[in-house]
């Protein structure tokens, strides 16, 4: 009769070295120069918020009360 108590530790699998694939040395430039043609997306600005209407504003302090 076999002890099923015991189990056997798996085998690792040998570790593979993983190569890139030749990269262009000019694929930087390239990819600049395409992003340059393209537009700048536009942000639109946050509206101003008065702290005295909406929310109560508490400094937080001074960075000498830090612990």
């Amino acid at each position: 009769m076999a002890d099923d108590t015991i189990t056997t530790a798996p085998v690792a699998e040998p570790a593979t070295e993983h190569t890139a694939a030749p990269v262009d040395p000019t694929a930087i430039e390239r990819a600049l120069e395409e992003l340059a043609k393209e537009p700048a997306p536009t942000i639109a600005p946050k509206p101003l918020v008065d702290p005295k209407i909406d929310e109560t504003f508490e400094p937080l302090g001074n960075v000498g009360n830090c612990p």
